[in-house]
C-alpha cells in the first residue's frame, strides 16, 4: 500500500518540478503512509487505482441518486414498523467496498462504540450494563439521514486526503436528494463512516460518564448509560451534547429503566446477566410446537400467513439470534426446527 516516494521524487526532479511542489507532495504521501492508507491524489487517480472508467466514476459522484435502489425491511424489534434502505447498484457498491476495505476498515472509532466494528456484538455491548441500579436508553432520531455530506467530507479530510478528493469521496459515499445529501442506510461504507462522524460525540459522552463513574456505550443510534441513580448524568445535559454534535434525541424511545423492573439493552435483558427476553423465546417455541404438531401449512393457514419460504427463513433467523446469545436454548430450538417436515 505504501507509495513509492523515492521513485516519485526522482521522476519529479527529472520533470523539473519545484522543490516546494516535491516537499508538499511528499508530506501528503508520508501522512497517508503513516496511517497505512492508500495514497490517492484525485478522483482520476482513484479511477486508475480501481481500473474503473473515469467518466463513469465522475458521473456516479455527481449524480449519486441514480445509483441507488430503495426498499423497506421490517424492523427486528418492531415487526409492525419498516426501515427504509437505500442499496447502491453493483457499480457503486464495488467502489464503496474498495473505500471501506482500504480506507475505513482499519480506522478505529471511539472505544465506546460497540456497533459496526470487528469483534463487537450486541451481547458484548449489553453485558457492559448488567446488574445496574439504573439503565438510561437514549435513541438518536433518523441517525443516518442526519449525517450530512459535509460531515463525511471532514472524515476524509481529517484522515489527510486533499480537500478536492475528500469532496469526491464524500459524494461517492452519500446520496443526493432535494432535501440534501446524507449517509444512505444500505451502503457498505455507511456504518464505518457513521462511527467516525460520531467519534467526537462518543468521546464527550464517554469522558462525562467516566468522570461520574457510570458506563457509556453506543450501538448505531442506541446510546446506553448505566450505573447508580445518583451518578447518572442529567438527560438535559446529554441532550445538549447530542444537539451540539448535530443530532437529535428521539424522546419517544428514551427510557429510564430501574432495578426491579425489566431492563432492556439492544433488545436483550440485562437485569441478571444477558438473556433474550422471555416473550421473544415464547413466540419461537409456540411456532415450533404448532409446526411440529400440525405441520407448517396448517399452522400458517391458522395464523393467516401464506409465504412458507419467508416464514421458514424468519423463524430460522429468530432461532439463530437466540443461539448467539443463549447457545443451549438456541440448540434445543434448532433441533426441533430440524424435526419439522418443511414443505420447502
Amino acid at each position: 500500500m505504501n507509495f513509492p516516494r523515492n521513485d516519485f521524487e526522482k521522476y519529479a526532479r527529472d520533470e523539473g518540478k519545484s522543490q516546494q511542489f516535491i516537499d508538499a507532495t511528499l508530506s501528503y504521501v508520508d501522512k497517508l503512509n503513516s496511517m497505512q492508507l492508500p495514497v490517492i491524489f484525485s478522483i482520476k487517480h482513484l479511477a486508475l487505482t480501481l481500473d474503473y472508467p473515469y467518466n463513469k466514476i465522475l458521473d456516479i459522484a455527481n449524480h449519486s441518486e441514480k445509483y441507488y435502489k430503495s426498499f423497506k425491511i421490517r424492523k427486528k424489534r418492531n415487526p409492525q414498523q419498516f426501515r427504509g434502505i437505500l442499496a447502491p447498484n453493483p457499480d457503486l457498491k464495488v467502489i464503496q467496498r474498495w473505500i471501506y476495505n482500504n480506507i475505513l476498515k482499519n480506522i478505529e472509532p471511539d472505544e465506546s462504540s460497540v456497533g459496526f466494528s470487528q469483534g463487537c456484538s450486541i451481547q458484548k455491548a449489553a453485558a457492559m450494563h448488567t446488574n445496574q441500579e439504573v439503565v438510561l436508553r437514549v435513541d438518536l432520531s433518523n441517525f443516518f439521514e442526519n449525517i450530512t455530506q459535509k460531515q463525511v467530507y471532514y472524515v476524509f479530510r481529517n484522515l489527510g486526503y486533499h480537500k478536492n478528493l475528500a469532496v469526491d469521496l464524500a459524494k461517492l459515499t452519500t446520496i443526493y436528494t432535494k432535501e440534501g445529501s446524507y449517509l444512505p442506510q444500505g451502503a457498505p461504507t455507511s456504518p464505518a463512516l457513521s462511527n467516525l462522524v460520531v467519534r467526537k460525540m462518543d468521546k464527550r459522552l464517554r469522558c462525562l460518564s467516566e468522570k461520574l463513574g457510570v458506563n457509556y456505550t453506543r450501538y448505531a443510534d442506541d446510546l446506553i448509560i448505566s450505573g447508580n441513580k445518583k451518578d447518572i448524568p442529567r438527560l438535559g445535559l446529554i441532550k445538549q451534547i447530542i444537539k451540539e454534535e448535530g443530532f437529535k434525541l428521539n424522546s419517544e424511545k428514551t427510557a429510564i429503566q430501574r432495578a426491579g423492573n425489566k431492563q432492556l439493552v439492544l433488545g436483550l435483558t440485562v437485569t441478571n446477566g444477558v438473556h433474550v427476553p422471555k416473550d421473544f423465546k415464547k413466540e419461537i417455541w409456540t411456532h415450533l410446537r404448532y409446526c411440529k404438531k400440525y405441520g407448517p401449512i396448517d399452522h400458517l393457514r391458522y395464523i393467516n400467513k401464506s409465504d412458507k419460504g419467508a416464514f421458514k427463513d424468519w423463524l430460522f433467523g429468530k432461532i439463530s439470534f437466540v443461539k448467539s446469545v443463549e447457545p443451549a436454548v438456541g440448540e434445543k430450538m434448532m433441533n426441533l426446527f430440524n424435526e419439522i417436515n418443511w414443505p420447502l
